[in-house]
C-alpha cells in the first residue's frame, strides 16, 4: 500500500496520466465494427442507386417501392449506428481527464501558489470539456434531422418518377 500512496503525488500525475490514457484508449479504439458498418452502408447505397435507376427506366411495382423503403430504413439504421460508434470513439480519455482523476486522489496544499494555479487550470479545462460535449450532441441531432430530410426527398423523387412514368404511358 505504501508504494501506491507514494506514487499518488502531483509530481507523478502527468507521467501516470499519459500511461493510463494510452492503455485505456488502445483498448477502446477497435475499429472493426465501424469498418463492417461502413461496408454495409456502401452496399445499401449501391442497392438504392440501382433501385432508383430501375424506377427511372419504368420498372415500378409495389415490391420496388417496398424494397426502396426497406433499403432507406437500413441506411438510416446504419448511419445511426455509425454515428453512435463515432460518438463513442470521441469518448476516449484525454491526458487531462486522467490527470484530473489522479488529481482527485491526491490532496494538495492550496496555500502553495503552484497548487492553487493547478487547481484553477483544472477547473477551467473542465468547463471547456463540458462545452465540447454539448457541441457533439448538437452535431448528432443535426445529422439525424438530415437523415429524415433525405428520406422525405427520396419519397418525393419516387412520386415524381411515378407521375412521369404515368404520363409517358398515356
Amino acid at each position: 500500500m505504501e508504494k501506491i500512496v507514494s506514487i499518488l503525488q502531483p509530481k507523478y500525475n502527468s507521467t501516470l496520466a499519459k500511461k493510463m490514457c494510452l492503455s485505456f484508449n488502445s483498448r477502446i479504439n477497435n475499429n472493426s465494427e465501424l469498418t463492417v458498418l461502413k461496408k454495409a452502408l456502401n452496399k445499401v447505397e449501391k442497392e438504392i442507386t440501382n433501385t432508383l435507376n430501375a424506377i427511372k427506366m419504368g420498372i415500378v411495382t409495389t415490391s420496388t417501392k417496398e424494397m426502396l423503403l426497406n433499403l432507406e430504413n437500413q441506411k438510416e439504421k446504419l448511419l445511426i449506428n455509425i454515428a453512435k460508434i463515432n460518438n463513442r470513439k470521441q469518448k476516449n480519455l484525454t491526458i487531462d481527464e486522467c490527470e484530473d482523476f489522479l488529481f482527485s486522489l491526491t490532496t494538495l496544499d492550496l496555500s502553495i501558489p503552484e497548487n492553487k494555479q493547478f487547481s484553477i487550470d483544472r477547473f477551467i479545462k473542465k468547463l471547456k470539456l463540458g462545452i465540447q460535449k454539448y457541441e457533439y450532441i448538437l452535431i448528432l441531432q443535426i445529422t439525424l434531422v438530415y437523415i429524415r430530410i433525405a428520406k422525405l426527398i427520396l419519397k418525393i423523387r419516387i412520386k415524381i418518377i411515378r407521375l412521369g412514368n404515368h404520363f409517358l404511358r398515356q
